[in-house]
């Protein structure tokens, strides 16, 4: 198999290192720079550029990565979806609510019955003393 001009240019470049990141060689890049050309200066700043782009690319490892972060956070998400109360659940939960004067209410009638029930055995223990002491 034959290899273009620009494949050949770019073999020179690059090494490949394990599976998933590059090696730029700065170096070889300027010397065939200069020999193709440009200027020392102009292939040293192109040579600089390159390495920066080349710094800032992902990976097939960091997308992956990415994509299987992606993954956990939708399924987060659908988690919570499914736990959220809906507009009716949350009316529904609001009607069956008793409410701060509801509660007020229920206490007085507490307190009332409470009277009462303590009237009432008061009343009840008076009444079997006085009976004790009738019969005494």
């Amino acid at each position: 198999m034959t290899e273009t001009k620009s494949q050949k240019a770019t073999a020179g470049h690059y090494q490949a290192v394990m599976k998933d990141s590059l090696i730029f060689d700065s170096h070889e890049y300027v010397k065939r720079m200069t020999s193709g050309g440009f200027n020392e200066q102009q292939a040293e700043t192109l040579a600089a550029e390159q390495a920066d782009l080349l710094n800032n690319l992902a990976t097939k490892r960091d997308i992956e990565t990415v994509k299987d972060d992606l993954e956990i956070v939708k399924n987060d998400l659908e988690t919570v979806k499914q736990n959220m109360a809906t507009k009716d659940e949350l009316e529904e939960v609001k009607k069956n609510m008793a409410t701060r004067q509801d509660i007020e209410v229920s206490a007085q009638t507490l307190k009332v019955e409470m009277i009462k029930w303590m009237t009432w055995y008061f009343l009840s223990g008076l009444a079997v003393m006085i009976a004790v002491l009738k019969l005494t």
